[in-house]
C-alpha cells in the first residue's frame, strides 16, 4: 500500500508540475497576443489545486476536534493520543486554538498578540502554561472571550504596534461588538442585556493594558506514536460560545483533512439548534467520510437508553454517514490506560482505593472494578481493563480514524486529479469556443452578425427579466394588500376566529379546545412557511431558464417560531378573570356590598385573546420573514442575471473588438487548437491515474 501510494503521489506531482508548465505556456501567449486569458475566470481553482498539491508533498493531515463548550474535546483528545496533556477541569473551557504535532521532543510554543514567542520544555510547566492561558477565565466564562480577545483587544493592540503605548478602544467599536448578532446570540447563560454588556465592558477595562499577553496560538509538540507522525490535532473554542469559533477557526476548519463534532450526551437533548447550525454549514460540500460525530459521557448510559440515543442521533444526523456516528466516553477510556499502567492487582486496588479516598472514583469505575477483581470477583487486570475499555467504546474511534487515515492521502490525490481534469475541462471548452468564433470570422461575417444579434436579444431579454420579471415576483407576493404572504396569513387568522367563535365557553373542554385550535395555527404558519419558500424559489430559478445553469441561488430559511406558553397565558388570564356581584342592597345608613366572584365567560374571554395576540404576533414575524425572503431571493438572483447580462456585454464586445486579418486569425486558431490538442492528452492521463486510483 505504502509502495502504491508513493508512485500515484509521484505521478500526481509529475502531472502537477506539467500542469503549471502549460498554464505558463497559456499564460505567455495570452499576453503576447494582447486578449484576455481564460486562466483569469480560473483563478479560484488553480489557487485550489496549488494549496491541495502542497498538502500532497508535504503529506500533511489534520484533524479538528469541534464542539459544544464543555463537552469534553480536551479529555476526548487526551485518551485519544493515550496521554494526560490538556486541562479537564469541569470548569475548563479552551479559549485558544490549541495544535498538538509529532516532534521527537515534548515542548510547548506559545505565540502572544504582539509576536512574542514563548518555549516552555518541562511537562508539569507546558500543564500549568495550559491552564493558566488555555482555559477560561472563571470570572468570564459567559462571555465570548476569545472574539473580544480577537476583534477588540488585539486589534487594538497590533494597531498600535508598541505594547508600552495604550491602546484605543473607541466606544464605537465596543458597541458595535456587543450588538453583533454574534455575540448576542453568544450570550448562552441568559444574563440580562444589561449585565451581559457590563460583564464585556469590565473585561475589555481589565485587560487593554495587557493585550500583548493574550496568547493567540498555542503549538504543542510532542513525541506521539510514529503512526501519527505528519498529524496535527486541533483543539477548538466551543463552537455554541459562538464567538468562540473566530475566522480563524473557520480558516482550520476549512483546512482540515477531518472534522470530529463532539457532543455530550448527557444533561441536554441529542440536537441544539446552534449545534445543528454549525455541523450544517461545516459540512457543505466535505467528503462525509471524513465528518465524525462523537457523543461522549456515555459510560454510565444502560444499554437500552443508549440504544434508543443511537437510533434519535441516525435520524437526526442523516447527512452524516451512519458509521462515523459514535458514542464514546473518553473518561473511562483514559481510566483503563491510568490501571493499565499498573503492573499488579495489588497496585490496581491500591489506586482504586486513592480515587476513592479522594472522591475521584466514577460509579462506572466502582462497577467494572467489583464485577471483575473487587469483591469476592476472582478475575485479572486484563478483565477489569477489558471492562473499562468496552464502557468506552473507544475501538470504534480508533478503527474508524485508522482507516480513514489509511485512505485519507488517497482522497486527498482524487481531489486533485479531480479539480484538475476540471480545470482542463474549462480551458478546453474556452479554447473551443474562441476557435468557433474566429473560424466563424473567417469562413462568413454573416455568422457572426448572427452571434451578435443573438447575445443581443439575450442580453435584452436579461434585462426585461431583472426589470419586470422581479417586480412581478415582488408584488405577487409581498404587495399592500394583494400580496398572497399577507393574505395567506390573514386567512389563517380568519379560521382561527371561525373556529374559536364557534366555541362554548361554558362548556366542559373550551380551554383544551381553544390550545389545540392554537397549535394547529402554529403548524399551519410552519407549512405556510415551507411553501412560500418554494415557489418564491422556484419562480425565481425560471427566471433563470435557458440563461444561467446557475439555477439554485437560494436555500430555505428555517423558522424558529416560539410555541405559546399555556401555562403564562393561563396565569395571566386567571389574575384577570374575575368580576364584582353584589350580596347585598345598600341600605338607608349602609353600602351595598360586593364580592369578587370566578367568571368562565371572562376567563375563557381572556384566555381567548391573549392567546390570538400572541398568535398575531407570531403572524406578523411570519409575514416579515417572508417578505424578507422574498427580497433577498430576488437580489440574489437579481445579481446573477446583471452577471449574465455582464458576460453578454463582455462577449458583444470581444466580437466586435477582434478587428485582425485573416491571418493573423489563423495563426490564433492554430496555437489555441495546439494548446486544445495538449490539454486534451493530459485530460486522458489525468484520467487514468484517477482510475487507477481506488
Amino acid at each position: 500500500m505504502v509502495i502504491s501510494y508513493k508512485k500515484k503521489k509521484e505521478e500526481v506531482i509529475e502531472i502537477y508540475n506539467d500542469m503549471e508548465e502549460f498554464l505558463n505556456e497559456v499564460s505567455e501567449y495570452y499576453k503576447d497576443i494582447n486578449i484576455s486569458s481564460p486562466l483569469k475566470r480560473k483563478e479560484g481553482l488553480i489557487k485550489k489545486i496549488r494549496a491541495d498539491i502542497e498538502k500532497v508533498k508535504n503529506d500533511k493531515f489534520k484533524i479538528i476536534v469541534a464542539g459544544e463548550a464543555k463537552s469534553g474535546k480536551s479529555t476526548f483528545i487526551n485518551a485519544y493520543l493515550g496521554i494526560d496533556l490538556l486541562p479537564v477541569d469541569v470548569k475548563q473551557c479552551t479559549s485558544v486554538l490549541l495544535e498538538i504535532k509529532y516532534a521527537k521532543k515534548f515542548k510547548l510554543v506559545a505565540t502572544y498578540a504582539d509576536g512574542r514567542i514563548e518555549v516552555v520544555n518541562e511537562p508539569e510547566e507546558v500543564k500549568s502554561f495550559l491552564k493558566k492561558h488555555a482555559a477560561l477565565d472563571d470570572n468570564y466564562r459567559d462571555i465570548p472571550v476569545p472574539t473580544i480577545n480577537e476583534e477588540i483587544l488585539v486589534k487594538a493592540g497590533r494597531k498600535a504596534n508598541n505594547k508600552t503605548k495604550k491602546i484605543k478602544i473607541s466606544e464605537k467599536d465596543i458597541k458595535n461588538l456587543i450588538t453583533s448578532e454574534s455575540v448576542q446570540a453568544a450570550n448562552i447563560y441568559h444574563l440580562s442585556l444589561e449585565k451581559y454588556e457590563n460583564k464585556i465592558k469590565e473585561y475589555i477595562c481589565k485587560y487593554k493594558e495587557n493585550w500583548f499577553d493574550i496568547v493567540t496560538k498555542i503549538e504543542i509538540f510532542y513525541p506521539l506514536d510514529e503512526s501519527l507522525k505528519g498529524v496535527e490535532i486541533i483543539d477548538s473554542p466551543g463552537v455554541c460560545a459562538r464567538g468562540g469559533v473566530s475566522e480563524v477557526t473557520t480558516e482550520y476548519i476549512k483546512d482540515a483533512n477531518a472534522i470530529i463534532f463532539l457532543k455530550p450526551i448527557t444533561g441536554q437533548a441529542i440536537e441544539s439548534a446552534q449545534f445543528s447550525q454549525f455541523m450544517n454549514n461545516t459540512i457543505v460540500g466535505r467528503n462525509k467520510e471524513s465528518l465524525f460525530l462523537v457523543f461522549t459521557r456515555v459510560a454510565q448510559m444502560n444499554e437500552n437508553d443508549l440504544m434508543r440515543l443511537q437510533e434519535e442521533a441516525y435520524k437526526q444526523f442523516k447527512q452524516l454517514n451512519k458509521e462515523n456516528i459514535l458514542f464514546v466516553d473518553s473518561k473511562a477510556e483514559m481510566s483503563a490506560k491510568v490501571f493499565d499502567s499498573l503492573e499488579s492487582i495489588e497496585a490496581v486496588k491500591s489506586k482504586w482505593k486513592e480515587l476513592d479516598d479522594s472522591k475521584e472514583l466514577e460509579d462506572f469505575i466502582k462497577l467494572s472494578y467489583y464485577d471483575t477483581i473487587g469483591g469476592f470477583a476472582n478475575g485479572s487486570i486484563s478483565d477489569f481493563i477489558q471492562s473499562l475499555e468496552s464502557k468506552s467504546r473507544f475501538k470504534r474511534v480508533y478503527s474508524l480514524l485508522e482507516k480513514f487515515g489509511r485512505k485519507s492521502h488517497y482522497i486527498l490525490l482524487k481531489d486533485v486529479l479531480k479539480s484538475m481534469i476540471r480545470l482542463y475541462d474549462g480551458l478546453n471548452q474556452e479554447f473551443d469556443d474562441q476557435i468557433e468564433s474566429w473560424k466563424q470570422k473567417i469562413k462568413n461575417p454573416n455568422d457572426i452578425d448572427a452571434k451578435i444579434k443573438k447575445l443581443e436579444d439575450e442580453q435584452a431579454e436579461i434585462l426585461n427579466r431583472i426589470v419586470r420579471g422581479t417586480a412581478d415576483i415582488q408584488y405577487f407576493y409581498s404587495g399592500d394588500e394583494e400580496g398572497k404572504i399577507k393574505k395567506i396569513a390573514d386567512d389563517v387568522v380568519s379560521r382561527y376566529k371561525e373556529k374559536i367563535n364557534g366555541l362554548n365557553p361554558n362548556e366542559v373542554g373550551s380551554i383544551d379546545h381553544l390550545k389545540s385550535f392554537s397549535v394547529d395555527t402554529l403548524e399551519e404558519y410552519m407549512q405556510i412557511s415551507q411553501s412560500i419558500q418554494r415557489e418564491v424559489i422556484e419562480a425565481c430559478n425560471n427566471l433563470l431558464k435557458s440563461i444561467s445553469n446557475n439555477n439554485d441561488l437560494v436555500g430555505f430559511i428555517q423558522p424558529d417560531y416560539e410555541s405559546i406558553d399555556f401555562k403564562e397565558i393561563e396565569k395571566l388570564s386567571k389574575s384577570n378573570s374575575e368580576e364584582r356581584r353584589k350580596i347585598k342592597e345598600a341600605g338607608t345608613f349602609t353600602d351595598a356590598e360586593y364580592i369578587s366572584v370566578f367568571s368562565q365567560n371572562l376567563y375563557f374571554k381572556n384566555f381567548s385573546n391573549n392567546i390570538e395576540e400572541r398568535l398575531n404576533s407570531i403572524k406578523n414575524e411570519l409575514v416579515e420573514d417572508l417578505m424578507e425572503f422574498v427580497s433577498n431571493s430576488i437580489e440574489m438572483y437579481k445579481a446573477e442575471l446583471k452577471f449574465n447580462a455582464r458576460n453578454k456585454i463582455n462577449e458583444l464586445k470581444e466580437i466586435n473588438e477582434i478587428k485582425v486579418e485573416n491571418t493573423v486569425i489563423i495563426k490564433y486558431i492554430e496555437k489555441i487548437g495546439q494548446l486544445y490538442n495538449s490539454s486534451k492528452e493530459v485530460q486522458v492521463d489525468l484520467k487514468a491515474i484517477e482510475k487507477g486510483i481506488l
